[in-house]
């Protein structure tokens, strides 16, 4: 999904006003509750037809916000914004925005793990240890395996990638080959 600087405009003044309000343990549902919107697009949609019945698009979007285990007022307030300024459709985006700008001024950086096989409860002891020391202080671990990474390790944050690898240290030698001799 791509986020337009009108969504971090919404979601830079919401955090101006109920950062306070957020927790890094409310950003799972925010960022459930954005990925079930987007793939609503259709039912957002639908709602520029309702432009002039604001409070039952309000009612319905209120509802639907306190369903998924957001009920606050903050979220009301950020509901009833987009409504007035018939910006609905790209509440899915706002969300987002606003979970990148929290991550940000919070330092939490989520970290996903690829391997070839899977790791030991030590093995992820020291990649933890690895990605807090060089990557990310703070933020979430996930770990995933990759059977095409061949015998080795990738570490992503959404800044950086570290990888060591089968594969990245023959598209070095290649890369070095290519340079020295030229081609391989």
């Amino acid at each position: 999904m791509i986020i337009s600087s009108l969504s971090y405009t919404y979601a830079s003044a919401f955090l101006a006003q109920y950062r306070s309000q957020i927790t890094p343990s409310m950003l799972e549902t925010i960022q459930h509750v954005a990925d079930k919107l987007h793939q609503k697009k259709s039912v957002l949609s639908f709602a520029r037809l309702l432009e002039k019945e604001k409070e039952e698009v309000s009612s319905l979007a209120h509802t639907y916000f306190a369903d998924k285990g957001l009920p606050q007022e903050s979220w009301k307030s950020l509901i009833n914004l987009l409504v007035e300024h018939k910006r609905l459709p790209i509440i899915a985006s706002v969300l987002k925005a606003i979970i990148l700008l929290y991550e940000k001024e919070e330092g939490l950086s989520p970290c996903h793990v690829s391997s070839s096989i899977e790791l030991t409860d030590q093995q992820k002891k020291d990649v933890e240890q690895f990605i807090r020391n060089n990557m990310a202080r703070k933020g979430t671990i996930t770990y995933e395996i990759k059977t095409k990474l061949i015998a080795g390790l990738r570490i992503m944050t959404r800044d950086q990638l570290w990888e060591h690898s089968a594969n990245k240290k023959l598209q070095r030698l290649r890369a070095l080959i290519a340079r020295e001799y030229g081609g391989y």
